[in-house]
């Protein structure tokens, strides 16, 4: 006889303790080994085998990490867009559209920015109007300043190859320029 096999005849002080014996009968369980009585179907988690409590905990565990990065993605898109309005409705329907375009998972901000392009096309944001405008008239003023420099720049070789009609639209349009920006700074431009 080794000691191995003696400690297993050694009486358990747990087995005649009254808070496990509760316990145990209470699980259904008053033989102290393990419960085989699981139901997987029900919906009560206590009810669950070990294995279906720890694959839903995981699901939580990953839903919240999800959660997380979509909600610092969309933190990052909603400060790259000043026109955005942050009301439960637009968060609702670009999260709608988000959801029909990609799935359920995690989305990048560039995720978040095809969806905005999609629920802006379908009218489903209400946007600042008021900073639309003015990002349309920066985005003009960009092209105008981008286009004039382009003729500006041209080589005196682009030039002799344009066209006359060409030379007289492309001075009639820098004339029009130096114009409006002399009358936006309140001059006559004479």
């Amino acid at each position: 006889m080794s000691a191995g096999s003696y400690t297993r005849f050694l009486p358990n002080s747990a087995d005649n303790d009254p808070f496990n014996k509760a316990a145990r009968e209470a699980l259904g369980n008053l033989d102290g080994k393990p419960h085989s009585q699981f139901n997987d179907s029900s919906s009560d988690f206590g009810e669950w085998s070990p294995e279906k409590q720890r694959a839903h905990y995981e699901d939580e565990v990953r839903a919240v990490e999800h959660f997380v990065i979509n909600d610092d993605n969309a933190l990052t898109f909603i400060a790259l867009h000043p026109e955005w309005i942050d009301s439960e409705d637009n968060g609702n329907a670009l999260t709608r559209t988000a959801l029909a375009m990609f799935g359920k998972g995690v989305w990048s901000v560039e995720q978040y920015e095809a969806a905005y392009r999609v629920a802006c096309a379908n009218n489903n944001l209400v946007l600042n109007q008021t900073e639309i405008a003015k990002q349309k008239k920066a985005s003009l003023k960009q092209r105008a300043t981008a286009e004039r420099s382009r003729i500006v720049n041209l080589s005196e070789e682009q030039l002799e190859n344009l066209s006359l009609e060409d030379i007289r639209r492309l001075d009639a349009e820098e004339r029009q320029r130096a114009f409006q920006a002399e009358g936006e700074r309140g001059g006559l431009g004479l």
